[in-house]
């Protein structure tokens, strides 16, 4: 089996070392090393590793596009049955590295395992005469804690001090980030999202009512705009109300929604 040990973009290290999102220009570099079964004698190991890259440890690599089509092939040097791949990417696209692909040339009916690599590369884009060096979807998939959503995710009705987890699809390097909303006074509320393997999640929560707005704007706060994109959310904070009832009954809560603008009850 041939096993990815370690990615790098721009000499940062990836924890999904399989699903690639990066800008034109950028360099991946990926250390690869052939893994045999361990039952098998050493000899058998070093003769396997052989058969598949040659006496002088060269193995090709092809890289396709999605849809079949051939993209280039990567010559790959083994050394001991490990080696390190960098490549500058400057075509956008969508690319794959498969099983298929790998064992193109084998032979005496020994096939490569090896799960598909894939990597999405994105070129710059233009909006309102600015230009981002690359350009992401923000996606949102779920919202837990709302007392109400609508179908599409983007109004949300939730009561003040009360926690909301917003989750959904970011194809980032993995990290930690300001997610922005603003306030209806134009004030900016800051909470901290984290990214891994792709997968964005951020937990917000507001002390006092009011409606927050999460756009491309705030969401490119301080950053050219057309780096995120992002179908915008509303989120109606509405305030709490305690009331004791009846001498002796549990107190009940009471939440009062506001009627949005340009509708009546």
């Amino acid at each position: 089996k041939l096993v990815i040990t370690s990615c790098k973009i721009d000499g940062v290290e990836q924890d999904n070392d399989h699903r690639i999102v990066i800008p034109v220009g950028a360099t991946t570099i990926h250390t690869m090393q052939f893994q045999v079964a361990q039952a098998d004698p050493l000899s058998e190991q070093v003769e396997i590793v052989t058969e598949f890259t040659g006496q002088a440890g060269l193995f090709a690599m092809p890289i396709s596009r999605i849809d079949g089509r051939n993209y280039t092939t990567l010559g790959i040097q083994f050394t001991d049955g490990v080696a390190t791949v960098t490549r500058t990417w400057d075509t956008a696209g969508e690319f794959v590295i498969t099983q298929e692909g790998a064992n193109l040339h084998s032979g005496k009916g020994r096939r490569v395992l090896l799960d598909d690599l894939a990597f999405s590369v994105y070129e710059p884009k233009v909006r309102d005469g600015q230009i981002a060096d690359v350009s992401f979807n923000i996606n949102v998939d779920s919202v837990t804690g709302a007392e109400q959503v609508n179908s599409t995710l983007t109004w949300i009705t939730a009561t003040e001090n009360t926690n909301l987890l917003i989750t959904g699809e970011l194809l980032v390097p993995d990290r930690v980030f300001s997610m922005c909303l603003r306030r209806d006074d134009g004030r900016l509320v800051l909470f901290p999202a984290s990214v891994v393997g792709g997968k964005f999640s951020v937990i917000v929560n507001f002390p006092t009512s009011g409606q927050y707005t999460f756009d491309d704007i705030s969401a490119n706060t301080d950053l050219p705009l057309g780096t995120f994109f992002v179908e915008t959310i509303k989120i109606d904070v509405l305030r709490k109300v305690e009331s004791s009832g009846v001498e002796g009954e549990p107190v009940t809560r009471a939440v009062i929604e506001e009627v949005p603008e340009g509708e009546v009850l």
